[in-house]
């Protein structure tokens, strides 16, 4: 695998459902391009945390059918790379602050750890929201 880039794609109703198709899709892309299995489970780990807040939060009222979201899994020779698009509400996790762990739980507030574990997992994370697609790019070094 020299500088080629292989990549694979699936597209998923924008529900929570549709987690464990999006799970599966990783898992057996990650077997195909060779990698080990705990770099694919953390991207699965990745991914799955991502699509859950494009589900929730991402939400907007479409007239004209379903909202989908398109995952690509692509690999090099020294990196995988996981876009995620959607057409959903922009949102960028990676303005987020990082939550402050060491805070007592009662006083901590609630949600933020998803994109604090994406951003553990992965080397690389940046989005950006262009003609109402919202790109999510995660890399992971191989």
């Amino acid at each position: 695998m020299a500088s080629e880039q292989i990549c694979y794609q699936i597209s998923v109703p924008s529900r929570l459902e549709s987690l464990a198709a999006v799970s599966e899709f990783v898992a057996q892309t990650g077997q195909t391009l060779g990698l080990e299995p705990e770099q694919t489970h953390r991207l699965q780990l990745a991914a799955d945390e991502a699509c859950t807040n494009l589900i929730l939060h991402g939400q907007v009222a479409e007239s004209h059918g379903e909202r989908m979201i398109t995952l690509d899994l692509c690999r090099t020779r020294d990196r995988c790379i996981l876009t995620l698009r959607d057409h959903g509400r922009p949102f960028d996790l990676t303005a987020l602050p990082a939550p402050r762990l060491k805070t007592d739980l009662r006083r901590r507030r609630p949600g933020g750890l998803g994109v604090y574990l994406i951003r553990t997992l992965m080397d690389e994370v940046t989005y950006r929201s262009e003609d109402g697609v919202n790109t999510l790019t995660m890399i992971k070094r191989l």
